[in-house]
């Protein structure tokens, strides 16, 4: 499996910081819930890219992916339109936060399959079910996965062959061009059609007296808080040890009873519990599976395998930008699904050299 030393080397510094903090009195059920995503990760990882051998199955687990996205759509649409009657009060959301960007993948592989030219079943489940998973991802309110999916579009365009990316282009302009004019045109509106563009504004205009604003308030005391405790520890708490509170806030335990264990950022969460050489090592797993991927995508020939791994690739980017503002490291489905997705990754390469190999 490509990669495996780095993803041992990354296995190892959790195994090392998790011990590290429960040696200098970490709180073990703390600890457990912060680390155990990411054993999931690792395990996926290997677990999968020891099972999926062969086309059929790699078919098989894009089904079962495709087969989740719209359970999940269908189940949002249900809670909007039945539950809730079409008025979300003052909820901010009506699934999991990881959601969102579960169906960021669905359109990232969507968008991927039309452009590079597959045109099988799965392209026509995706599209399908576009329209439900799309209004379950928009009243599910993730402010920074509305981004991550445009910068998604974005790249996947940019990484098209240049015949490819002249048709799409097509698309493109005129949907960008849209999407600006909504934008202005619900600027200081309201209302359910003006919902994508006021989580838009929010993350570019500073709001007062929004949640927006007290969220985006939270996380940049957090964020002095965290590094803060880099420069306290640089070489690490451990995993099970709370961060400092040098500037306090306020008290969301009764929320989330984790808080000052696991903020927001999980960017800098990792580099307050492993120090600068754990950090590096989390870079050097991201940055090399991303690396790998955008390897294995310019590679392959085969339209299906290349909208995956281009998923894939675009999958890991959106999980490290999303967990900077997020928490969605320390979520175990997140772990789950990214780990099998990586693996995935390196198991379509393999077959399709194999494949190329038998037909020579």
């Amino acid at each position: 499996m490509p990669n495996a030393g780095i993803a041992v080397a990354f296995l190892v510094m959790l195994l090392f910081f998790t011990l590290y903090g429960l040696a200098s009195h970490g709180d073990w059920k703390a600890a457990l819930w912060e680390i155990r995503p990411l054993y999931y990760l690792c395990f996926m990882y290997f677990l999968v890219g020891q099972v999926i051998r062969t086309s059929r199955q790699v078919h098989i687990c894009v089904w079962i992916v495709i087969i989740g996205l719209a359970i999940r759509g269908f189940q949002g649409c249900y809670r909007y339109f039945v539950v809730l009657g079409r008025n979300l009060g003052n909820l901010r959301a009506i699934l999991g936060h990881e959601d969102s960007l579960f169906f960021v993948t669905g359109f990232v592989l969507l968008a991927s399959m039309l452009f590079l030219g597959y045109r099988g079943r799965e392209t026509k489940a995706l599209g399908l079910t576009a329209g439900p998973n799309m209004i379950a991802f928009i009243f599910n309110q993730r402010r920074i996965t509305f981004g991550v999916l445009f910068v998604s579009l974005a790249m996947i365009v940019a990484m098209l062959p240049r015949d490819r990316m002249r048709k799409a282009m097509r698309f493109v302009i005129p949907g960008t061009i849209m999407m600006i004019m909504y934008t202005a045109a619900f600027w200081n509106s309201s209302g359910t059609l003006a919902l994508p563009a006021q989580k838009i504004k929010s993350v570019l205009v500073h709001q007062k007296g929004t949640e927006d604003e007290g969220s985006n308030e939270w996380r940049k005391t957090e964020l002095i808080n965290l590094r803060e405790t880099v420069r306290a520890y640089p070489f690490g708490l451990g995993f099970g040890k709370k961060y400092l509170v040098v500037v306090p806030y306020a008290d969301i335990g009764d929320l989330f009873p984790l808080w000052n264990y696991i903020p927001h950022c999980a960017i800098y969460w990792i580099w307050t519990k492993t120090g600068f050489i754990g950090f590096a090592v989390f870079w050097l797993f991201f940055g090399v599976a991303i690396t790998q991927a955008m390897i294995d995508y310019r590679a392959m020939r085969d339209p299906y395998f290349k909208s995956i791994a281009l998923m894939v690739m675009l999958f890991i980017v959106a999980q490290v930008i999303v967990a900077y503002y997020d928490l969605q490291i320390t979520y175990y489905r997140n772990m789950v699904y990214l780990g099998t997705a990586m693996a995935l990754g390196t198991s379509i390469r393999r077959i399709e050299a194999q494949a190329q190999t038998s037909a020579a």
